[in-house]
């Protein structure tokens, strides 16, 4: 699979080109923005997904709680246990289905189209389906909740893109968690693929999660054995 040209990380660029900063009243959420609060659209397919555990807090405390009860020992959150938590919690909470999110999609919203509509992530939480979008929102969100409240002190950021083959046919689009933590390590965390670990070794992995600054660097042998954590290979990509 090639590296995508730098234009195609232009899907928040996009949609903001056609709708400005905001959405519905939301700001739109992009690369290293702040995910609560935010609507997740652009120019790809499917709904428009807010996401807003303050307005909504039920299924995100509910998910919260199972991320907690796999990185807490004797009441104190362990850092090095957090992102094995985040990624298993959302694992568990959110069956890959692409048919049953449209399905959910359509059934909330009347008419035959989700598309340019408000769904709110807490609805896919609460039915236990995702795509690559669903699940990468609530890994993000997740890790960005630690962060609020103290628990771990690195950026997190939903980042998306699109692939092609070497004939340059369009394998699709693919969106998922990135954490960089107080050393400005970066690590990628991809429920839909199955992927968690450092970025400079995730040349293992179905898909290329570099940015397009981050291309060459990522070209070169890792410098640690940072541990890296592959399931369920073989996941629908281009979603």
């Amino acid at each position: 699979m090639s590296f995508e040209d730098d234009t195609d990380w232009g899907y928040t660029v996009r949609a903001q080109d056609s709708y400005g900063e905001t959405y519905l009243d939301r700001p739109i959420l992009g690369r290293d923005r702040r995910i609560q609060g935010s609507v997740d659209y652009g120019t790809f397919d499917g709904p428009a997904i807010v996401v807003d555990p303050v307005k909504y807090p039920h299924q995100y405390e509910l998910l919260y709680a199972k991320v907690l009860d796999r990185c807490m020992i004797a009441g104190v959150v362990h850092r090095g246990l957090v992102m094995d938590a985040v990624f298993d919690a959302v694992r568990e909470q959110m069956r890959y289905s692409k048919q049953d999110v449209e399905a959910l999609a359509k059934w909330v919203v009347a008419g035959n189209s989700s598309r340019g509509e408000k769904l709110e992530l807490a609805l896919f939480l609460e039915h236990g389906v995702g795509t690559c979008r669903e699940m990468a929102l609530a890994t993000g969100v997740m890790l960005e909740m630690l962060a609020d409240r103290g628990h771990i002190r690195g950026q997190v950021s939903i980042d998306r893109n699109q692939q092609w083959d070497p004939v340059g046919a369009k394998i699709g689009g693919h969106q998922w968690a990135r954490y960089t933590n107080s050393r400005d390590e970066v690590f990628i965390l991809d429920v839909a693929q199955g992927f968690l670990g450092a970025l400079e070794r995730s040349g293992s992995a179905q898909w290329n999660y570099a940015r397009p600054s981050e291309r060459e660097a990522l070209m070169r042998p890792p410098a640690s054995e940072t541990p890296t954590r592959i399931v369920n290979p073989g996941q629908a990509l281009g979603d």
